[in-house]
């Protein structure tokens, strides 16, 4: 009877797993705030604030009829500037002013080439993305590391991932780095990843700390890995604690995610993001990232009356004599 009971409450009280798609599997860039741009954008966006910076600039020019959803979604507001391109759908939160017609505006700034063009509420999305993106930074700074870097110090040479060879299909390299070896130290000369076991990785995480990035050195990231497609989907830089990102004029490699920091940058980055806001004056490249979210161990918290009931149950059982007889035979 004791094996039973205790059996019947590890159950109920058990812990599971869950995992979930990670947004950037689908977008090419998701602001929680502002972007600002005067350039292109290859995939799909979502902007959670308000899109600003008054030269043209075209979104989706990389993807492909039939497309999945919108290609641009802002919550907040457009604000007025030259013409937007956007190919596929695009749809504004309920604070803009929308014309349609033979020449489609969102607050009088024109939007060419667009399919269809649509007001929505976006808000509670644009929370429900914050929600996601922060927890799935959480997840994926808890990952175990399991890889290491070579930082130089004391003549300039090369920083490098060394991604441990001993991992194999659906496996995570996972390193865990501070942002002052890679990208203030000005013996780095370049950025390289050496993985011979990149073609059976799962992906590779970097998870960056430090509340303030700056990537002020004349390193960039080289090589067969971080130049190539195949290599940047699967690299993913977790800023999990970063409020600041300066890029410069460096091109960065691989997507990012930093739900917390404004990222500034002057040149392409080559990968997704999802960050507080953007601030730049160049391109965002696909592709996306194909890097999933971890399993996250999860307790599972029954209602308050169903405790309550559970535990009156639990005590009726101890105090009856059947109980007692049984605890007494076994």
């Amino acid at each position: 009877m004791k094996n039973k009971l205790l059996l019947m409450l590890l159950v109920f009280f058990s812990h599971y797993a869950v995992s979930s798609t990670f947004l950037l599997n689908d977008y090419n860039l998701i602001t929680l705030g502002d972007f600002s741009s005067n350039s292109d954008i290859e995939g799909k966006t979502f902007v959670g604030g308000d899109l600003i910076g008054h030269q043209s600039h075209n979104f989706g020019i990389k993807l492909t009829s039939p497309y999945d959803g919108p290609t641009l979604q802002v919550a907040g507001n457009v604000v007025g500037g030259g013409p937007l391109s956007v190919k596929g759908g695009m749809t504004v939160g309920l604070s803009n002013s929308v014309q349609w017609g033979s020449q489609k505006k969102v607050n009088n700034r024109r939007i060419n080439n667009v399919d269809w063009l649509a007001q929505s509420n976006l808000d509670a999305l644009r929370d429900s993305y914050e929600i996601e993106l922060k927890d799935n930074s959480q997840a994926f700074r808890d990952m175990a590391s399991n890889s290491t870097v070579t930082i130089p110090s004391g003549q300039p040479s090369a920083y490098e991932f060394n991604v441990n060879q001993s991992l194999g299909a659906d496996d995570y390299a996972v390193f865990d780095i501070g942002q002052w070896g890679i990208f203030t130290n000005t013996k780095v000369q370049q950025i390289e990843m050496l993985a011979n076991n990149i073609n059976s990785l799962a992906g590779i995480i970097i998870n960056v700390g430090g509340v303030a990035a700056n990537w002020s050195n004349s390193g960039n990231m080289v090589g067969s890995i971080f130049t190539s497609l195949a290599g940047r989907e699967k690299i993913l830089w977790n800023f999990y604690e970063a409020q600041t990102i300066q890029l410069h004029a460096h091109s960065f490699m691989g997507s990012i995610l930093a739900p917390y920091a404004t990222v500034t940058s002057a040149n392409p980055i080559e990968g997704s993001l999802g960050v507080l806001s953007l601030l730049t004056t160049s391109e965002v490249h696909l592709p996306n990232s194909v890097v999933e979210v971890p399993e996250i161990a999860v307790v599972a918290e029954p209602p308050s009356h169903t405790i309550l009931a559970l535990a009156l149950i639990v005590m009726f059982i101890f105090r009856s004599k059947l109980f007692q007889a049984a605890v007494k035979h076994e």
